[in-house]
């Protein structure tokens, strides 16, 4: 069966870059309008398949966030519809990142269904990123002590000039009425 799925050039840190894959059902290149609105060039490959197919977009959780936009990951394959699936993947550090497409066969022989990996894709990415999110990612990767340590002491920095210029500005000058008597 046919399948065509897009390969973004990137993935990105700060917004969702949608990847998507299509067993075209109702023919070769049927799915390509599809993939005019997404990133990225389309990789077309023909897969053998059941009638019922898993499909997974994995990588690592710590790297990325991968949300199935149209769940389930199962769907029946029927002649002339497309099954489409669409994810939504979101870049949790800079660098690259690595995301493996793969897709099952569900064939169910008697009782029980039964998966098996029919085909995997993997590709490496790289992380699209904003200088201000990498500045904020940079910060955040920094120990909470040393936060404190960087922020406390200008702080403290500018209470001690605070308070100095405070007790020079209301000293009593020497010979004149205590600032209490002023008051009355």
């Amino acid at each position: 069966m046919p399948i065509r799925y897009n390969k973004p050039s990137a993935i990105s840190f700060d917004s969702d870059t949608t990847i998507s894959l299509v067993v075209e059902m109702a023919g070769a290149g049927s799915a390509k309008p599809v993939f005019e609105e997404l990133p990225g060039g389309q990789e077309a490959t023909t897969v053998k398949l059941s009638n019922r197919v898993v499909a997974k977009l994995v990588g690592p959780p710590d790297q990325v966030s991968i949300t199935q936009a149209d769940p389930p990951e199962e769907r029946p394959l029927m002649d002339g519809t497309n099954a489409q699936w669409i994810w939504n993947v979101r870049a949790k550090q800079p660098g690259k990142t690595t995301l493996t497409l793969e897709i099952y066969a569900v064939i169910q022989p008697g009782g029980d269904a039964n998966t098996y990996q029919m085909k995997t894709y993997t590709n490496s990415f790289p992380v699209q990123i904003s200088w201000l999110s990498q500045l904020k990612w940079e910060i955040d990767q920094i120990d909470p002590v040393w936060k404190w340590l960087g922020f406390g002491t200008p702080v403290a920095i500018a209470c001690g000039v605070i308070a100095f210029f405070r007790k020079s500005i209301f000293k009593r000058k020497p010979g004149g009425p205590a600032r209490s008597d002023s008051l009355r």
